[in-house]
């Protein structure tokens, strides 16, 4: 999957930044379990995906392992930012 695919991946199953705090109320706690619950899927798949690249290859870093290092940081704090929504 493309880089800029699962940026806006990540990007959509958290609300803007720009929004005040008071306005996340409006996202109901099960419906952001369940985009977490999306997120965690897809992130241990890549997981899983890095795990084997690197188990093939472990002298021989890519400049797909790059990005997807990238990727599963930008994930974690996808479901970092989630869990602190769930926690509102």
């Amino acid at each position: 999957m493309p880089k800029e695919t699962m940026h806006y991946i990540c990007l959509a199953f958290i609300p803007s930044a720009s929004m005040p705090k008071e306005t996340y109320s409006v996202w109901m706690p099960q419906e952001l379990m369940n985009k977490k619950d999306l997120v965690g899927d897809l992130f241990n798949q890549l997981r899983v995906r890095r795990q084997r690249s690197t188990v093939r290859q472990p002298d021989h870093p890519t400049k797909e392992d790059a990005e997807l290092e990238d990727t599963l940081g930008q994930m974690l704090m996808v479901l970092d930012q989630l869990d602190s929504l769930i926690g509102i």
